[in-house]
């Protein structure tokens, strides 16, 4: 693909200075990105020495392929090792890759294996149904006082792990407790009244979830962060072997990320990052959009770095991109360049839509209602000559998808889903699983759990009972 001119003055810009492309929807940022890489390799730089960073598995693998199409365009001449293992992954893949190869320095296992959805949900059980056996002992721990709390049990737990969700992801300690946020949002006036309960029991909780993390010998995504910034800290020269560290979707870093690139790149003097705000969507995973206004955070030897707008749109329909602007404007969003539409988009549209509108909007009461007009539509556009594999259809929730697929089925639309929950991530497919390892492993805890609660028996957690003795943290390990 031949870069535009903003693609070219991207891919070309200065590596020794920190460097920010503001990069619309469709604008061809992994393109550019590959481009840059590329152009610093041509440089003299070793592709060993270069770290690029993204999000999620499939846009590093997509960024590696690119990469390596325009190398070998490039004609670069490099030795056959070089791009066997490039540092192209996302955020949690580069720390557990450093943690493969470095974390018995920081006391890990030589293969330090990550906890799936399951065991921390298991774990998670056994830490609950302890403290809650612990509170019904005479003189035991009790962290909540169910009747002057004013909640069942389900929902005080919740408020509990809800704040233990937003600390840990934020790579907080429960020093932060106290002026948590989430704590500060919740003062009503029942919740003040008895907060010096809650923060206990969170304390508590945080202790006994990382001790059984260490007694295991597993790591969650946000201890694998942190773990790899113990490593970096507790061995610096490992960061001898990286120059260049480039950062896809900045806007959606939080601040575990965040303290990772700074590691990597304390000056941030030579650091490429990629983002746009208009398209923040892990506030939930505690990251600020503001992060890619501020970059680099503080001016050294009072450059503040270089800035490239990327604006032009080869995804949508230019009436989709006009009303994206529009749907901006008078936003602080609104002051960013908009977008415009590449040329060759001008095209005319298929026969089949040359009587229907760009864009349309339709207000229905029910999922259900939605997904009908959704079906009915397909089939008419089918109709009329649009191909199935030209339709589309994208939702914001995956608890949409089960309505959807049952309407385009009895529609009789053939259909095929991108993303979303797996065939094996499937909750029949996953309870399938589970028996099939209570058969070969009878003392299997996590396939005991997620059975026990599955619609087959139907067990409340509250009533399920754990013989983990999780109650009783020692002094966790703490890469904080």
């Amino acid at each position: 693909m031949a870069l535009n001119q903003a693609q070219q003055a991207a891919a070309r810009a200065s590596v020794r200075e920190p460097l920010k492309i503001i990069a619309g929807a469709g604008v061809g940022k992994t393109e550019t990105l590959a481009a840059r890489y590329v152009e610093i390799v041509r440089g003299g730089l070793p592709p060993e020495r270069i770290v690029l960073l993204t999000f999620t598995e499939d846009a590093a693998a997509e960024m590696r392929a690119r990469v390596m199409l325009r190398l070998r365009d490039s004609e670069v001449l490099l030795p056959p090792h070089a791009l066997l293992q490039p540092w192209i992954a996302t955020f949690h893949g580069f720390a557990m890759r450093l943690l493969r190869e470095h974390g018995f320095e920081v006391g890990l296992p030589p293969t330090p294996r990550l906890l799936n959805d399951d065991e921390q949900q298991e774990l998670w059980q056994t830490i609950r149904a302890a403290v809650e056996a612990a509170a019904e002992l005479p003189g035991g721990y009790t962290p909540l006082d169910h009747t002057t709390y004013r909640w069942d049990t389900d929902e005080a737990w919740h408020k509990v792990m809800s704040v233990l969700a937003a600390l840990r992801r934020g790579g907080g300690t429960t020093r932060e407790l106290a002026p948590h946020p989430q704590l500060a949002a919740q003062q009503t006036t029942t919740f003040a009244a008895h907060r010096a309960q809650l923060v206990p029991l969170i304390e508590h909780c945080f202790g006994c979830y990382t001790t059984q993390l260490h007694s295991r010998g597993v790591l969650d995504y946000d201890e694998l962060l942190q773990a790899a910034l113990c490593l970096l800290q507790v061995q610096p020269t490992l960061l001898d072997r990286f120059d260049v560290v480039m950062v896809d979707e900045f806007q959606d870093t939080n601040r575990p990320q965040l303290e990772l690139l700074q590691q990597l790149q304390p000056t941030l003097q030579q650091t490429t990052v990629v983002g746009d705000p208009r398209q923040a969507i892990y506030g939930w995973n505690s990251a600020r959009a503001e992060s890619i206004y501020e970059f680099p955070f503080r001016a050294n030897d009072g450059k503040r770095g270089a800035t490239q707008d990327l604006t032009e749109n080869y995804r949508s329909h230019p009436a989709i991109v006009q009303l994206a602007n529009w749907a901006l404007r008078g936003s602080e969003l609104g002051a960013l360049p908009p977008l415009v539409p590449a040329q060759e988009r001008q095209r005319d549209r298929s026969a089949a839509l040359e009587n229907e509108p760009v864009v349309s909007l339709h207000l229905l009461p029910t999922i259900a209602d939605e997904a009908a007009l959704i079906a009915a539509e397909i089939v008419k556009l089918h109709q009329r000559g649009l191909d199935y594999n030209q339709q589309a259809v994208l939702l914001r929730s995956r608890t949409q998808l089960p309505t959807l697929t049952e309407t385009l089925r009895q529609a009789g639309v053939p259909y095929t889903i991108n993303g979303g929950t797996g065939f094996y991530l499937h909750w029949a497919v996953r309870l399938t699983a589970s028996l099939l390892r209570l058969v070969a492993d009878p003392t299997a805890a996590a396939a005991w759990a997620h059975l026990l609660e599955s619609p087959l028996i139907g067990l409340s957690p509250t009533i399920m009972t754990t013989h983990d003795g999780a109650a009783s943290p020692s002094q966790p390990r703490s890469f904080t």
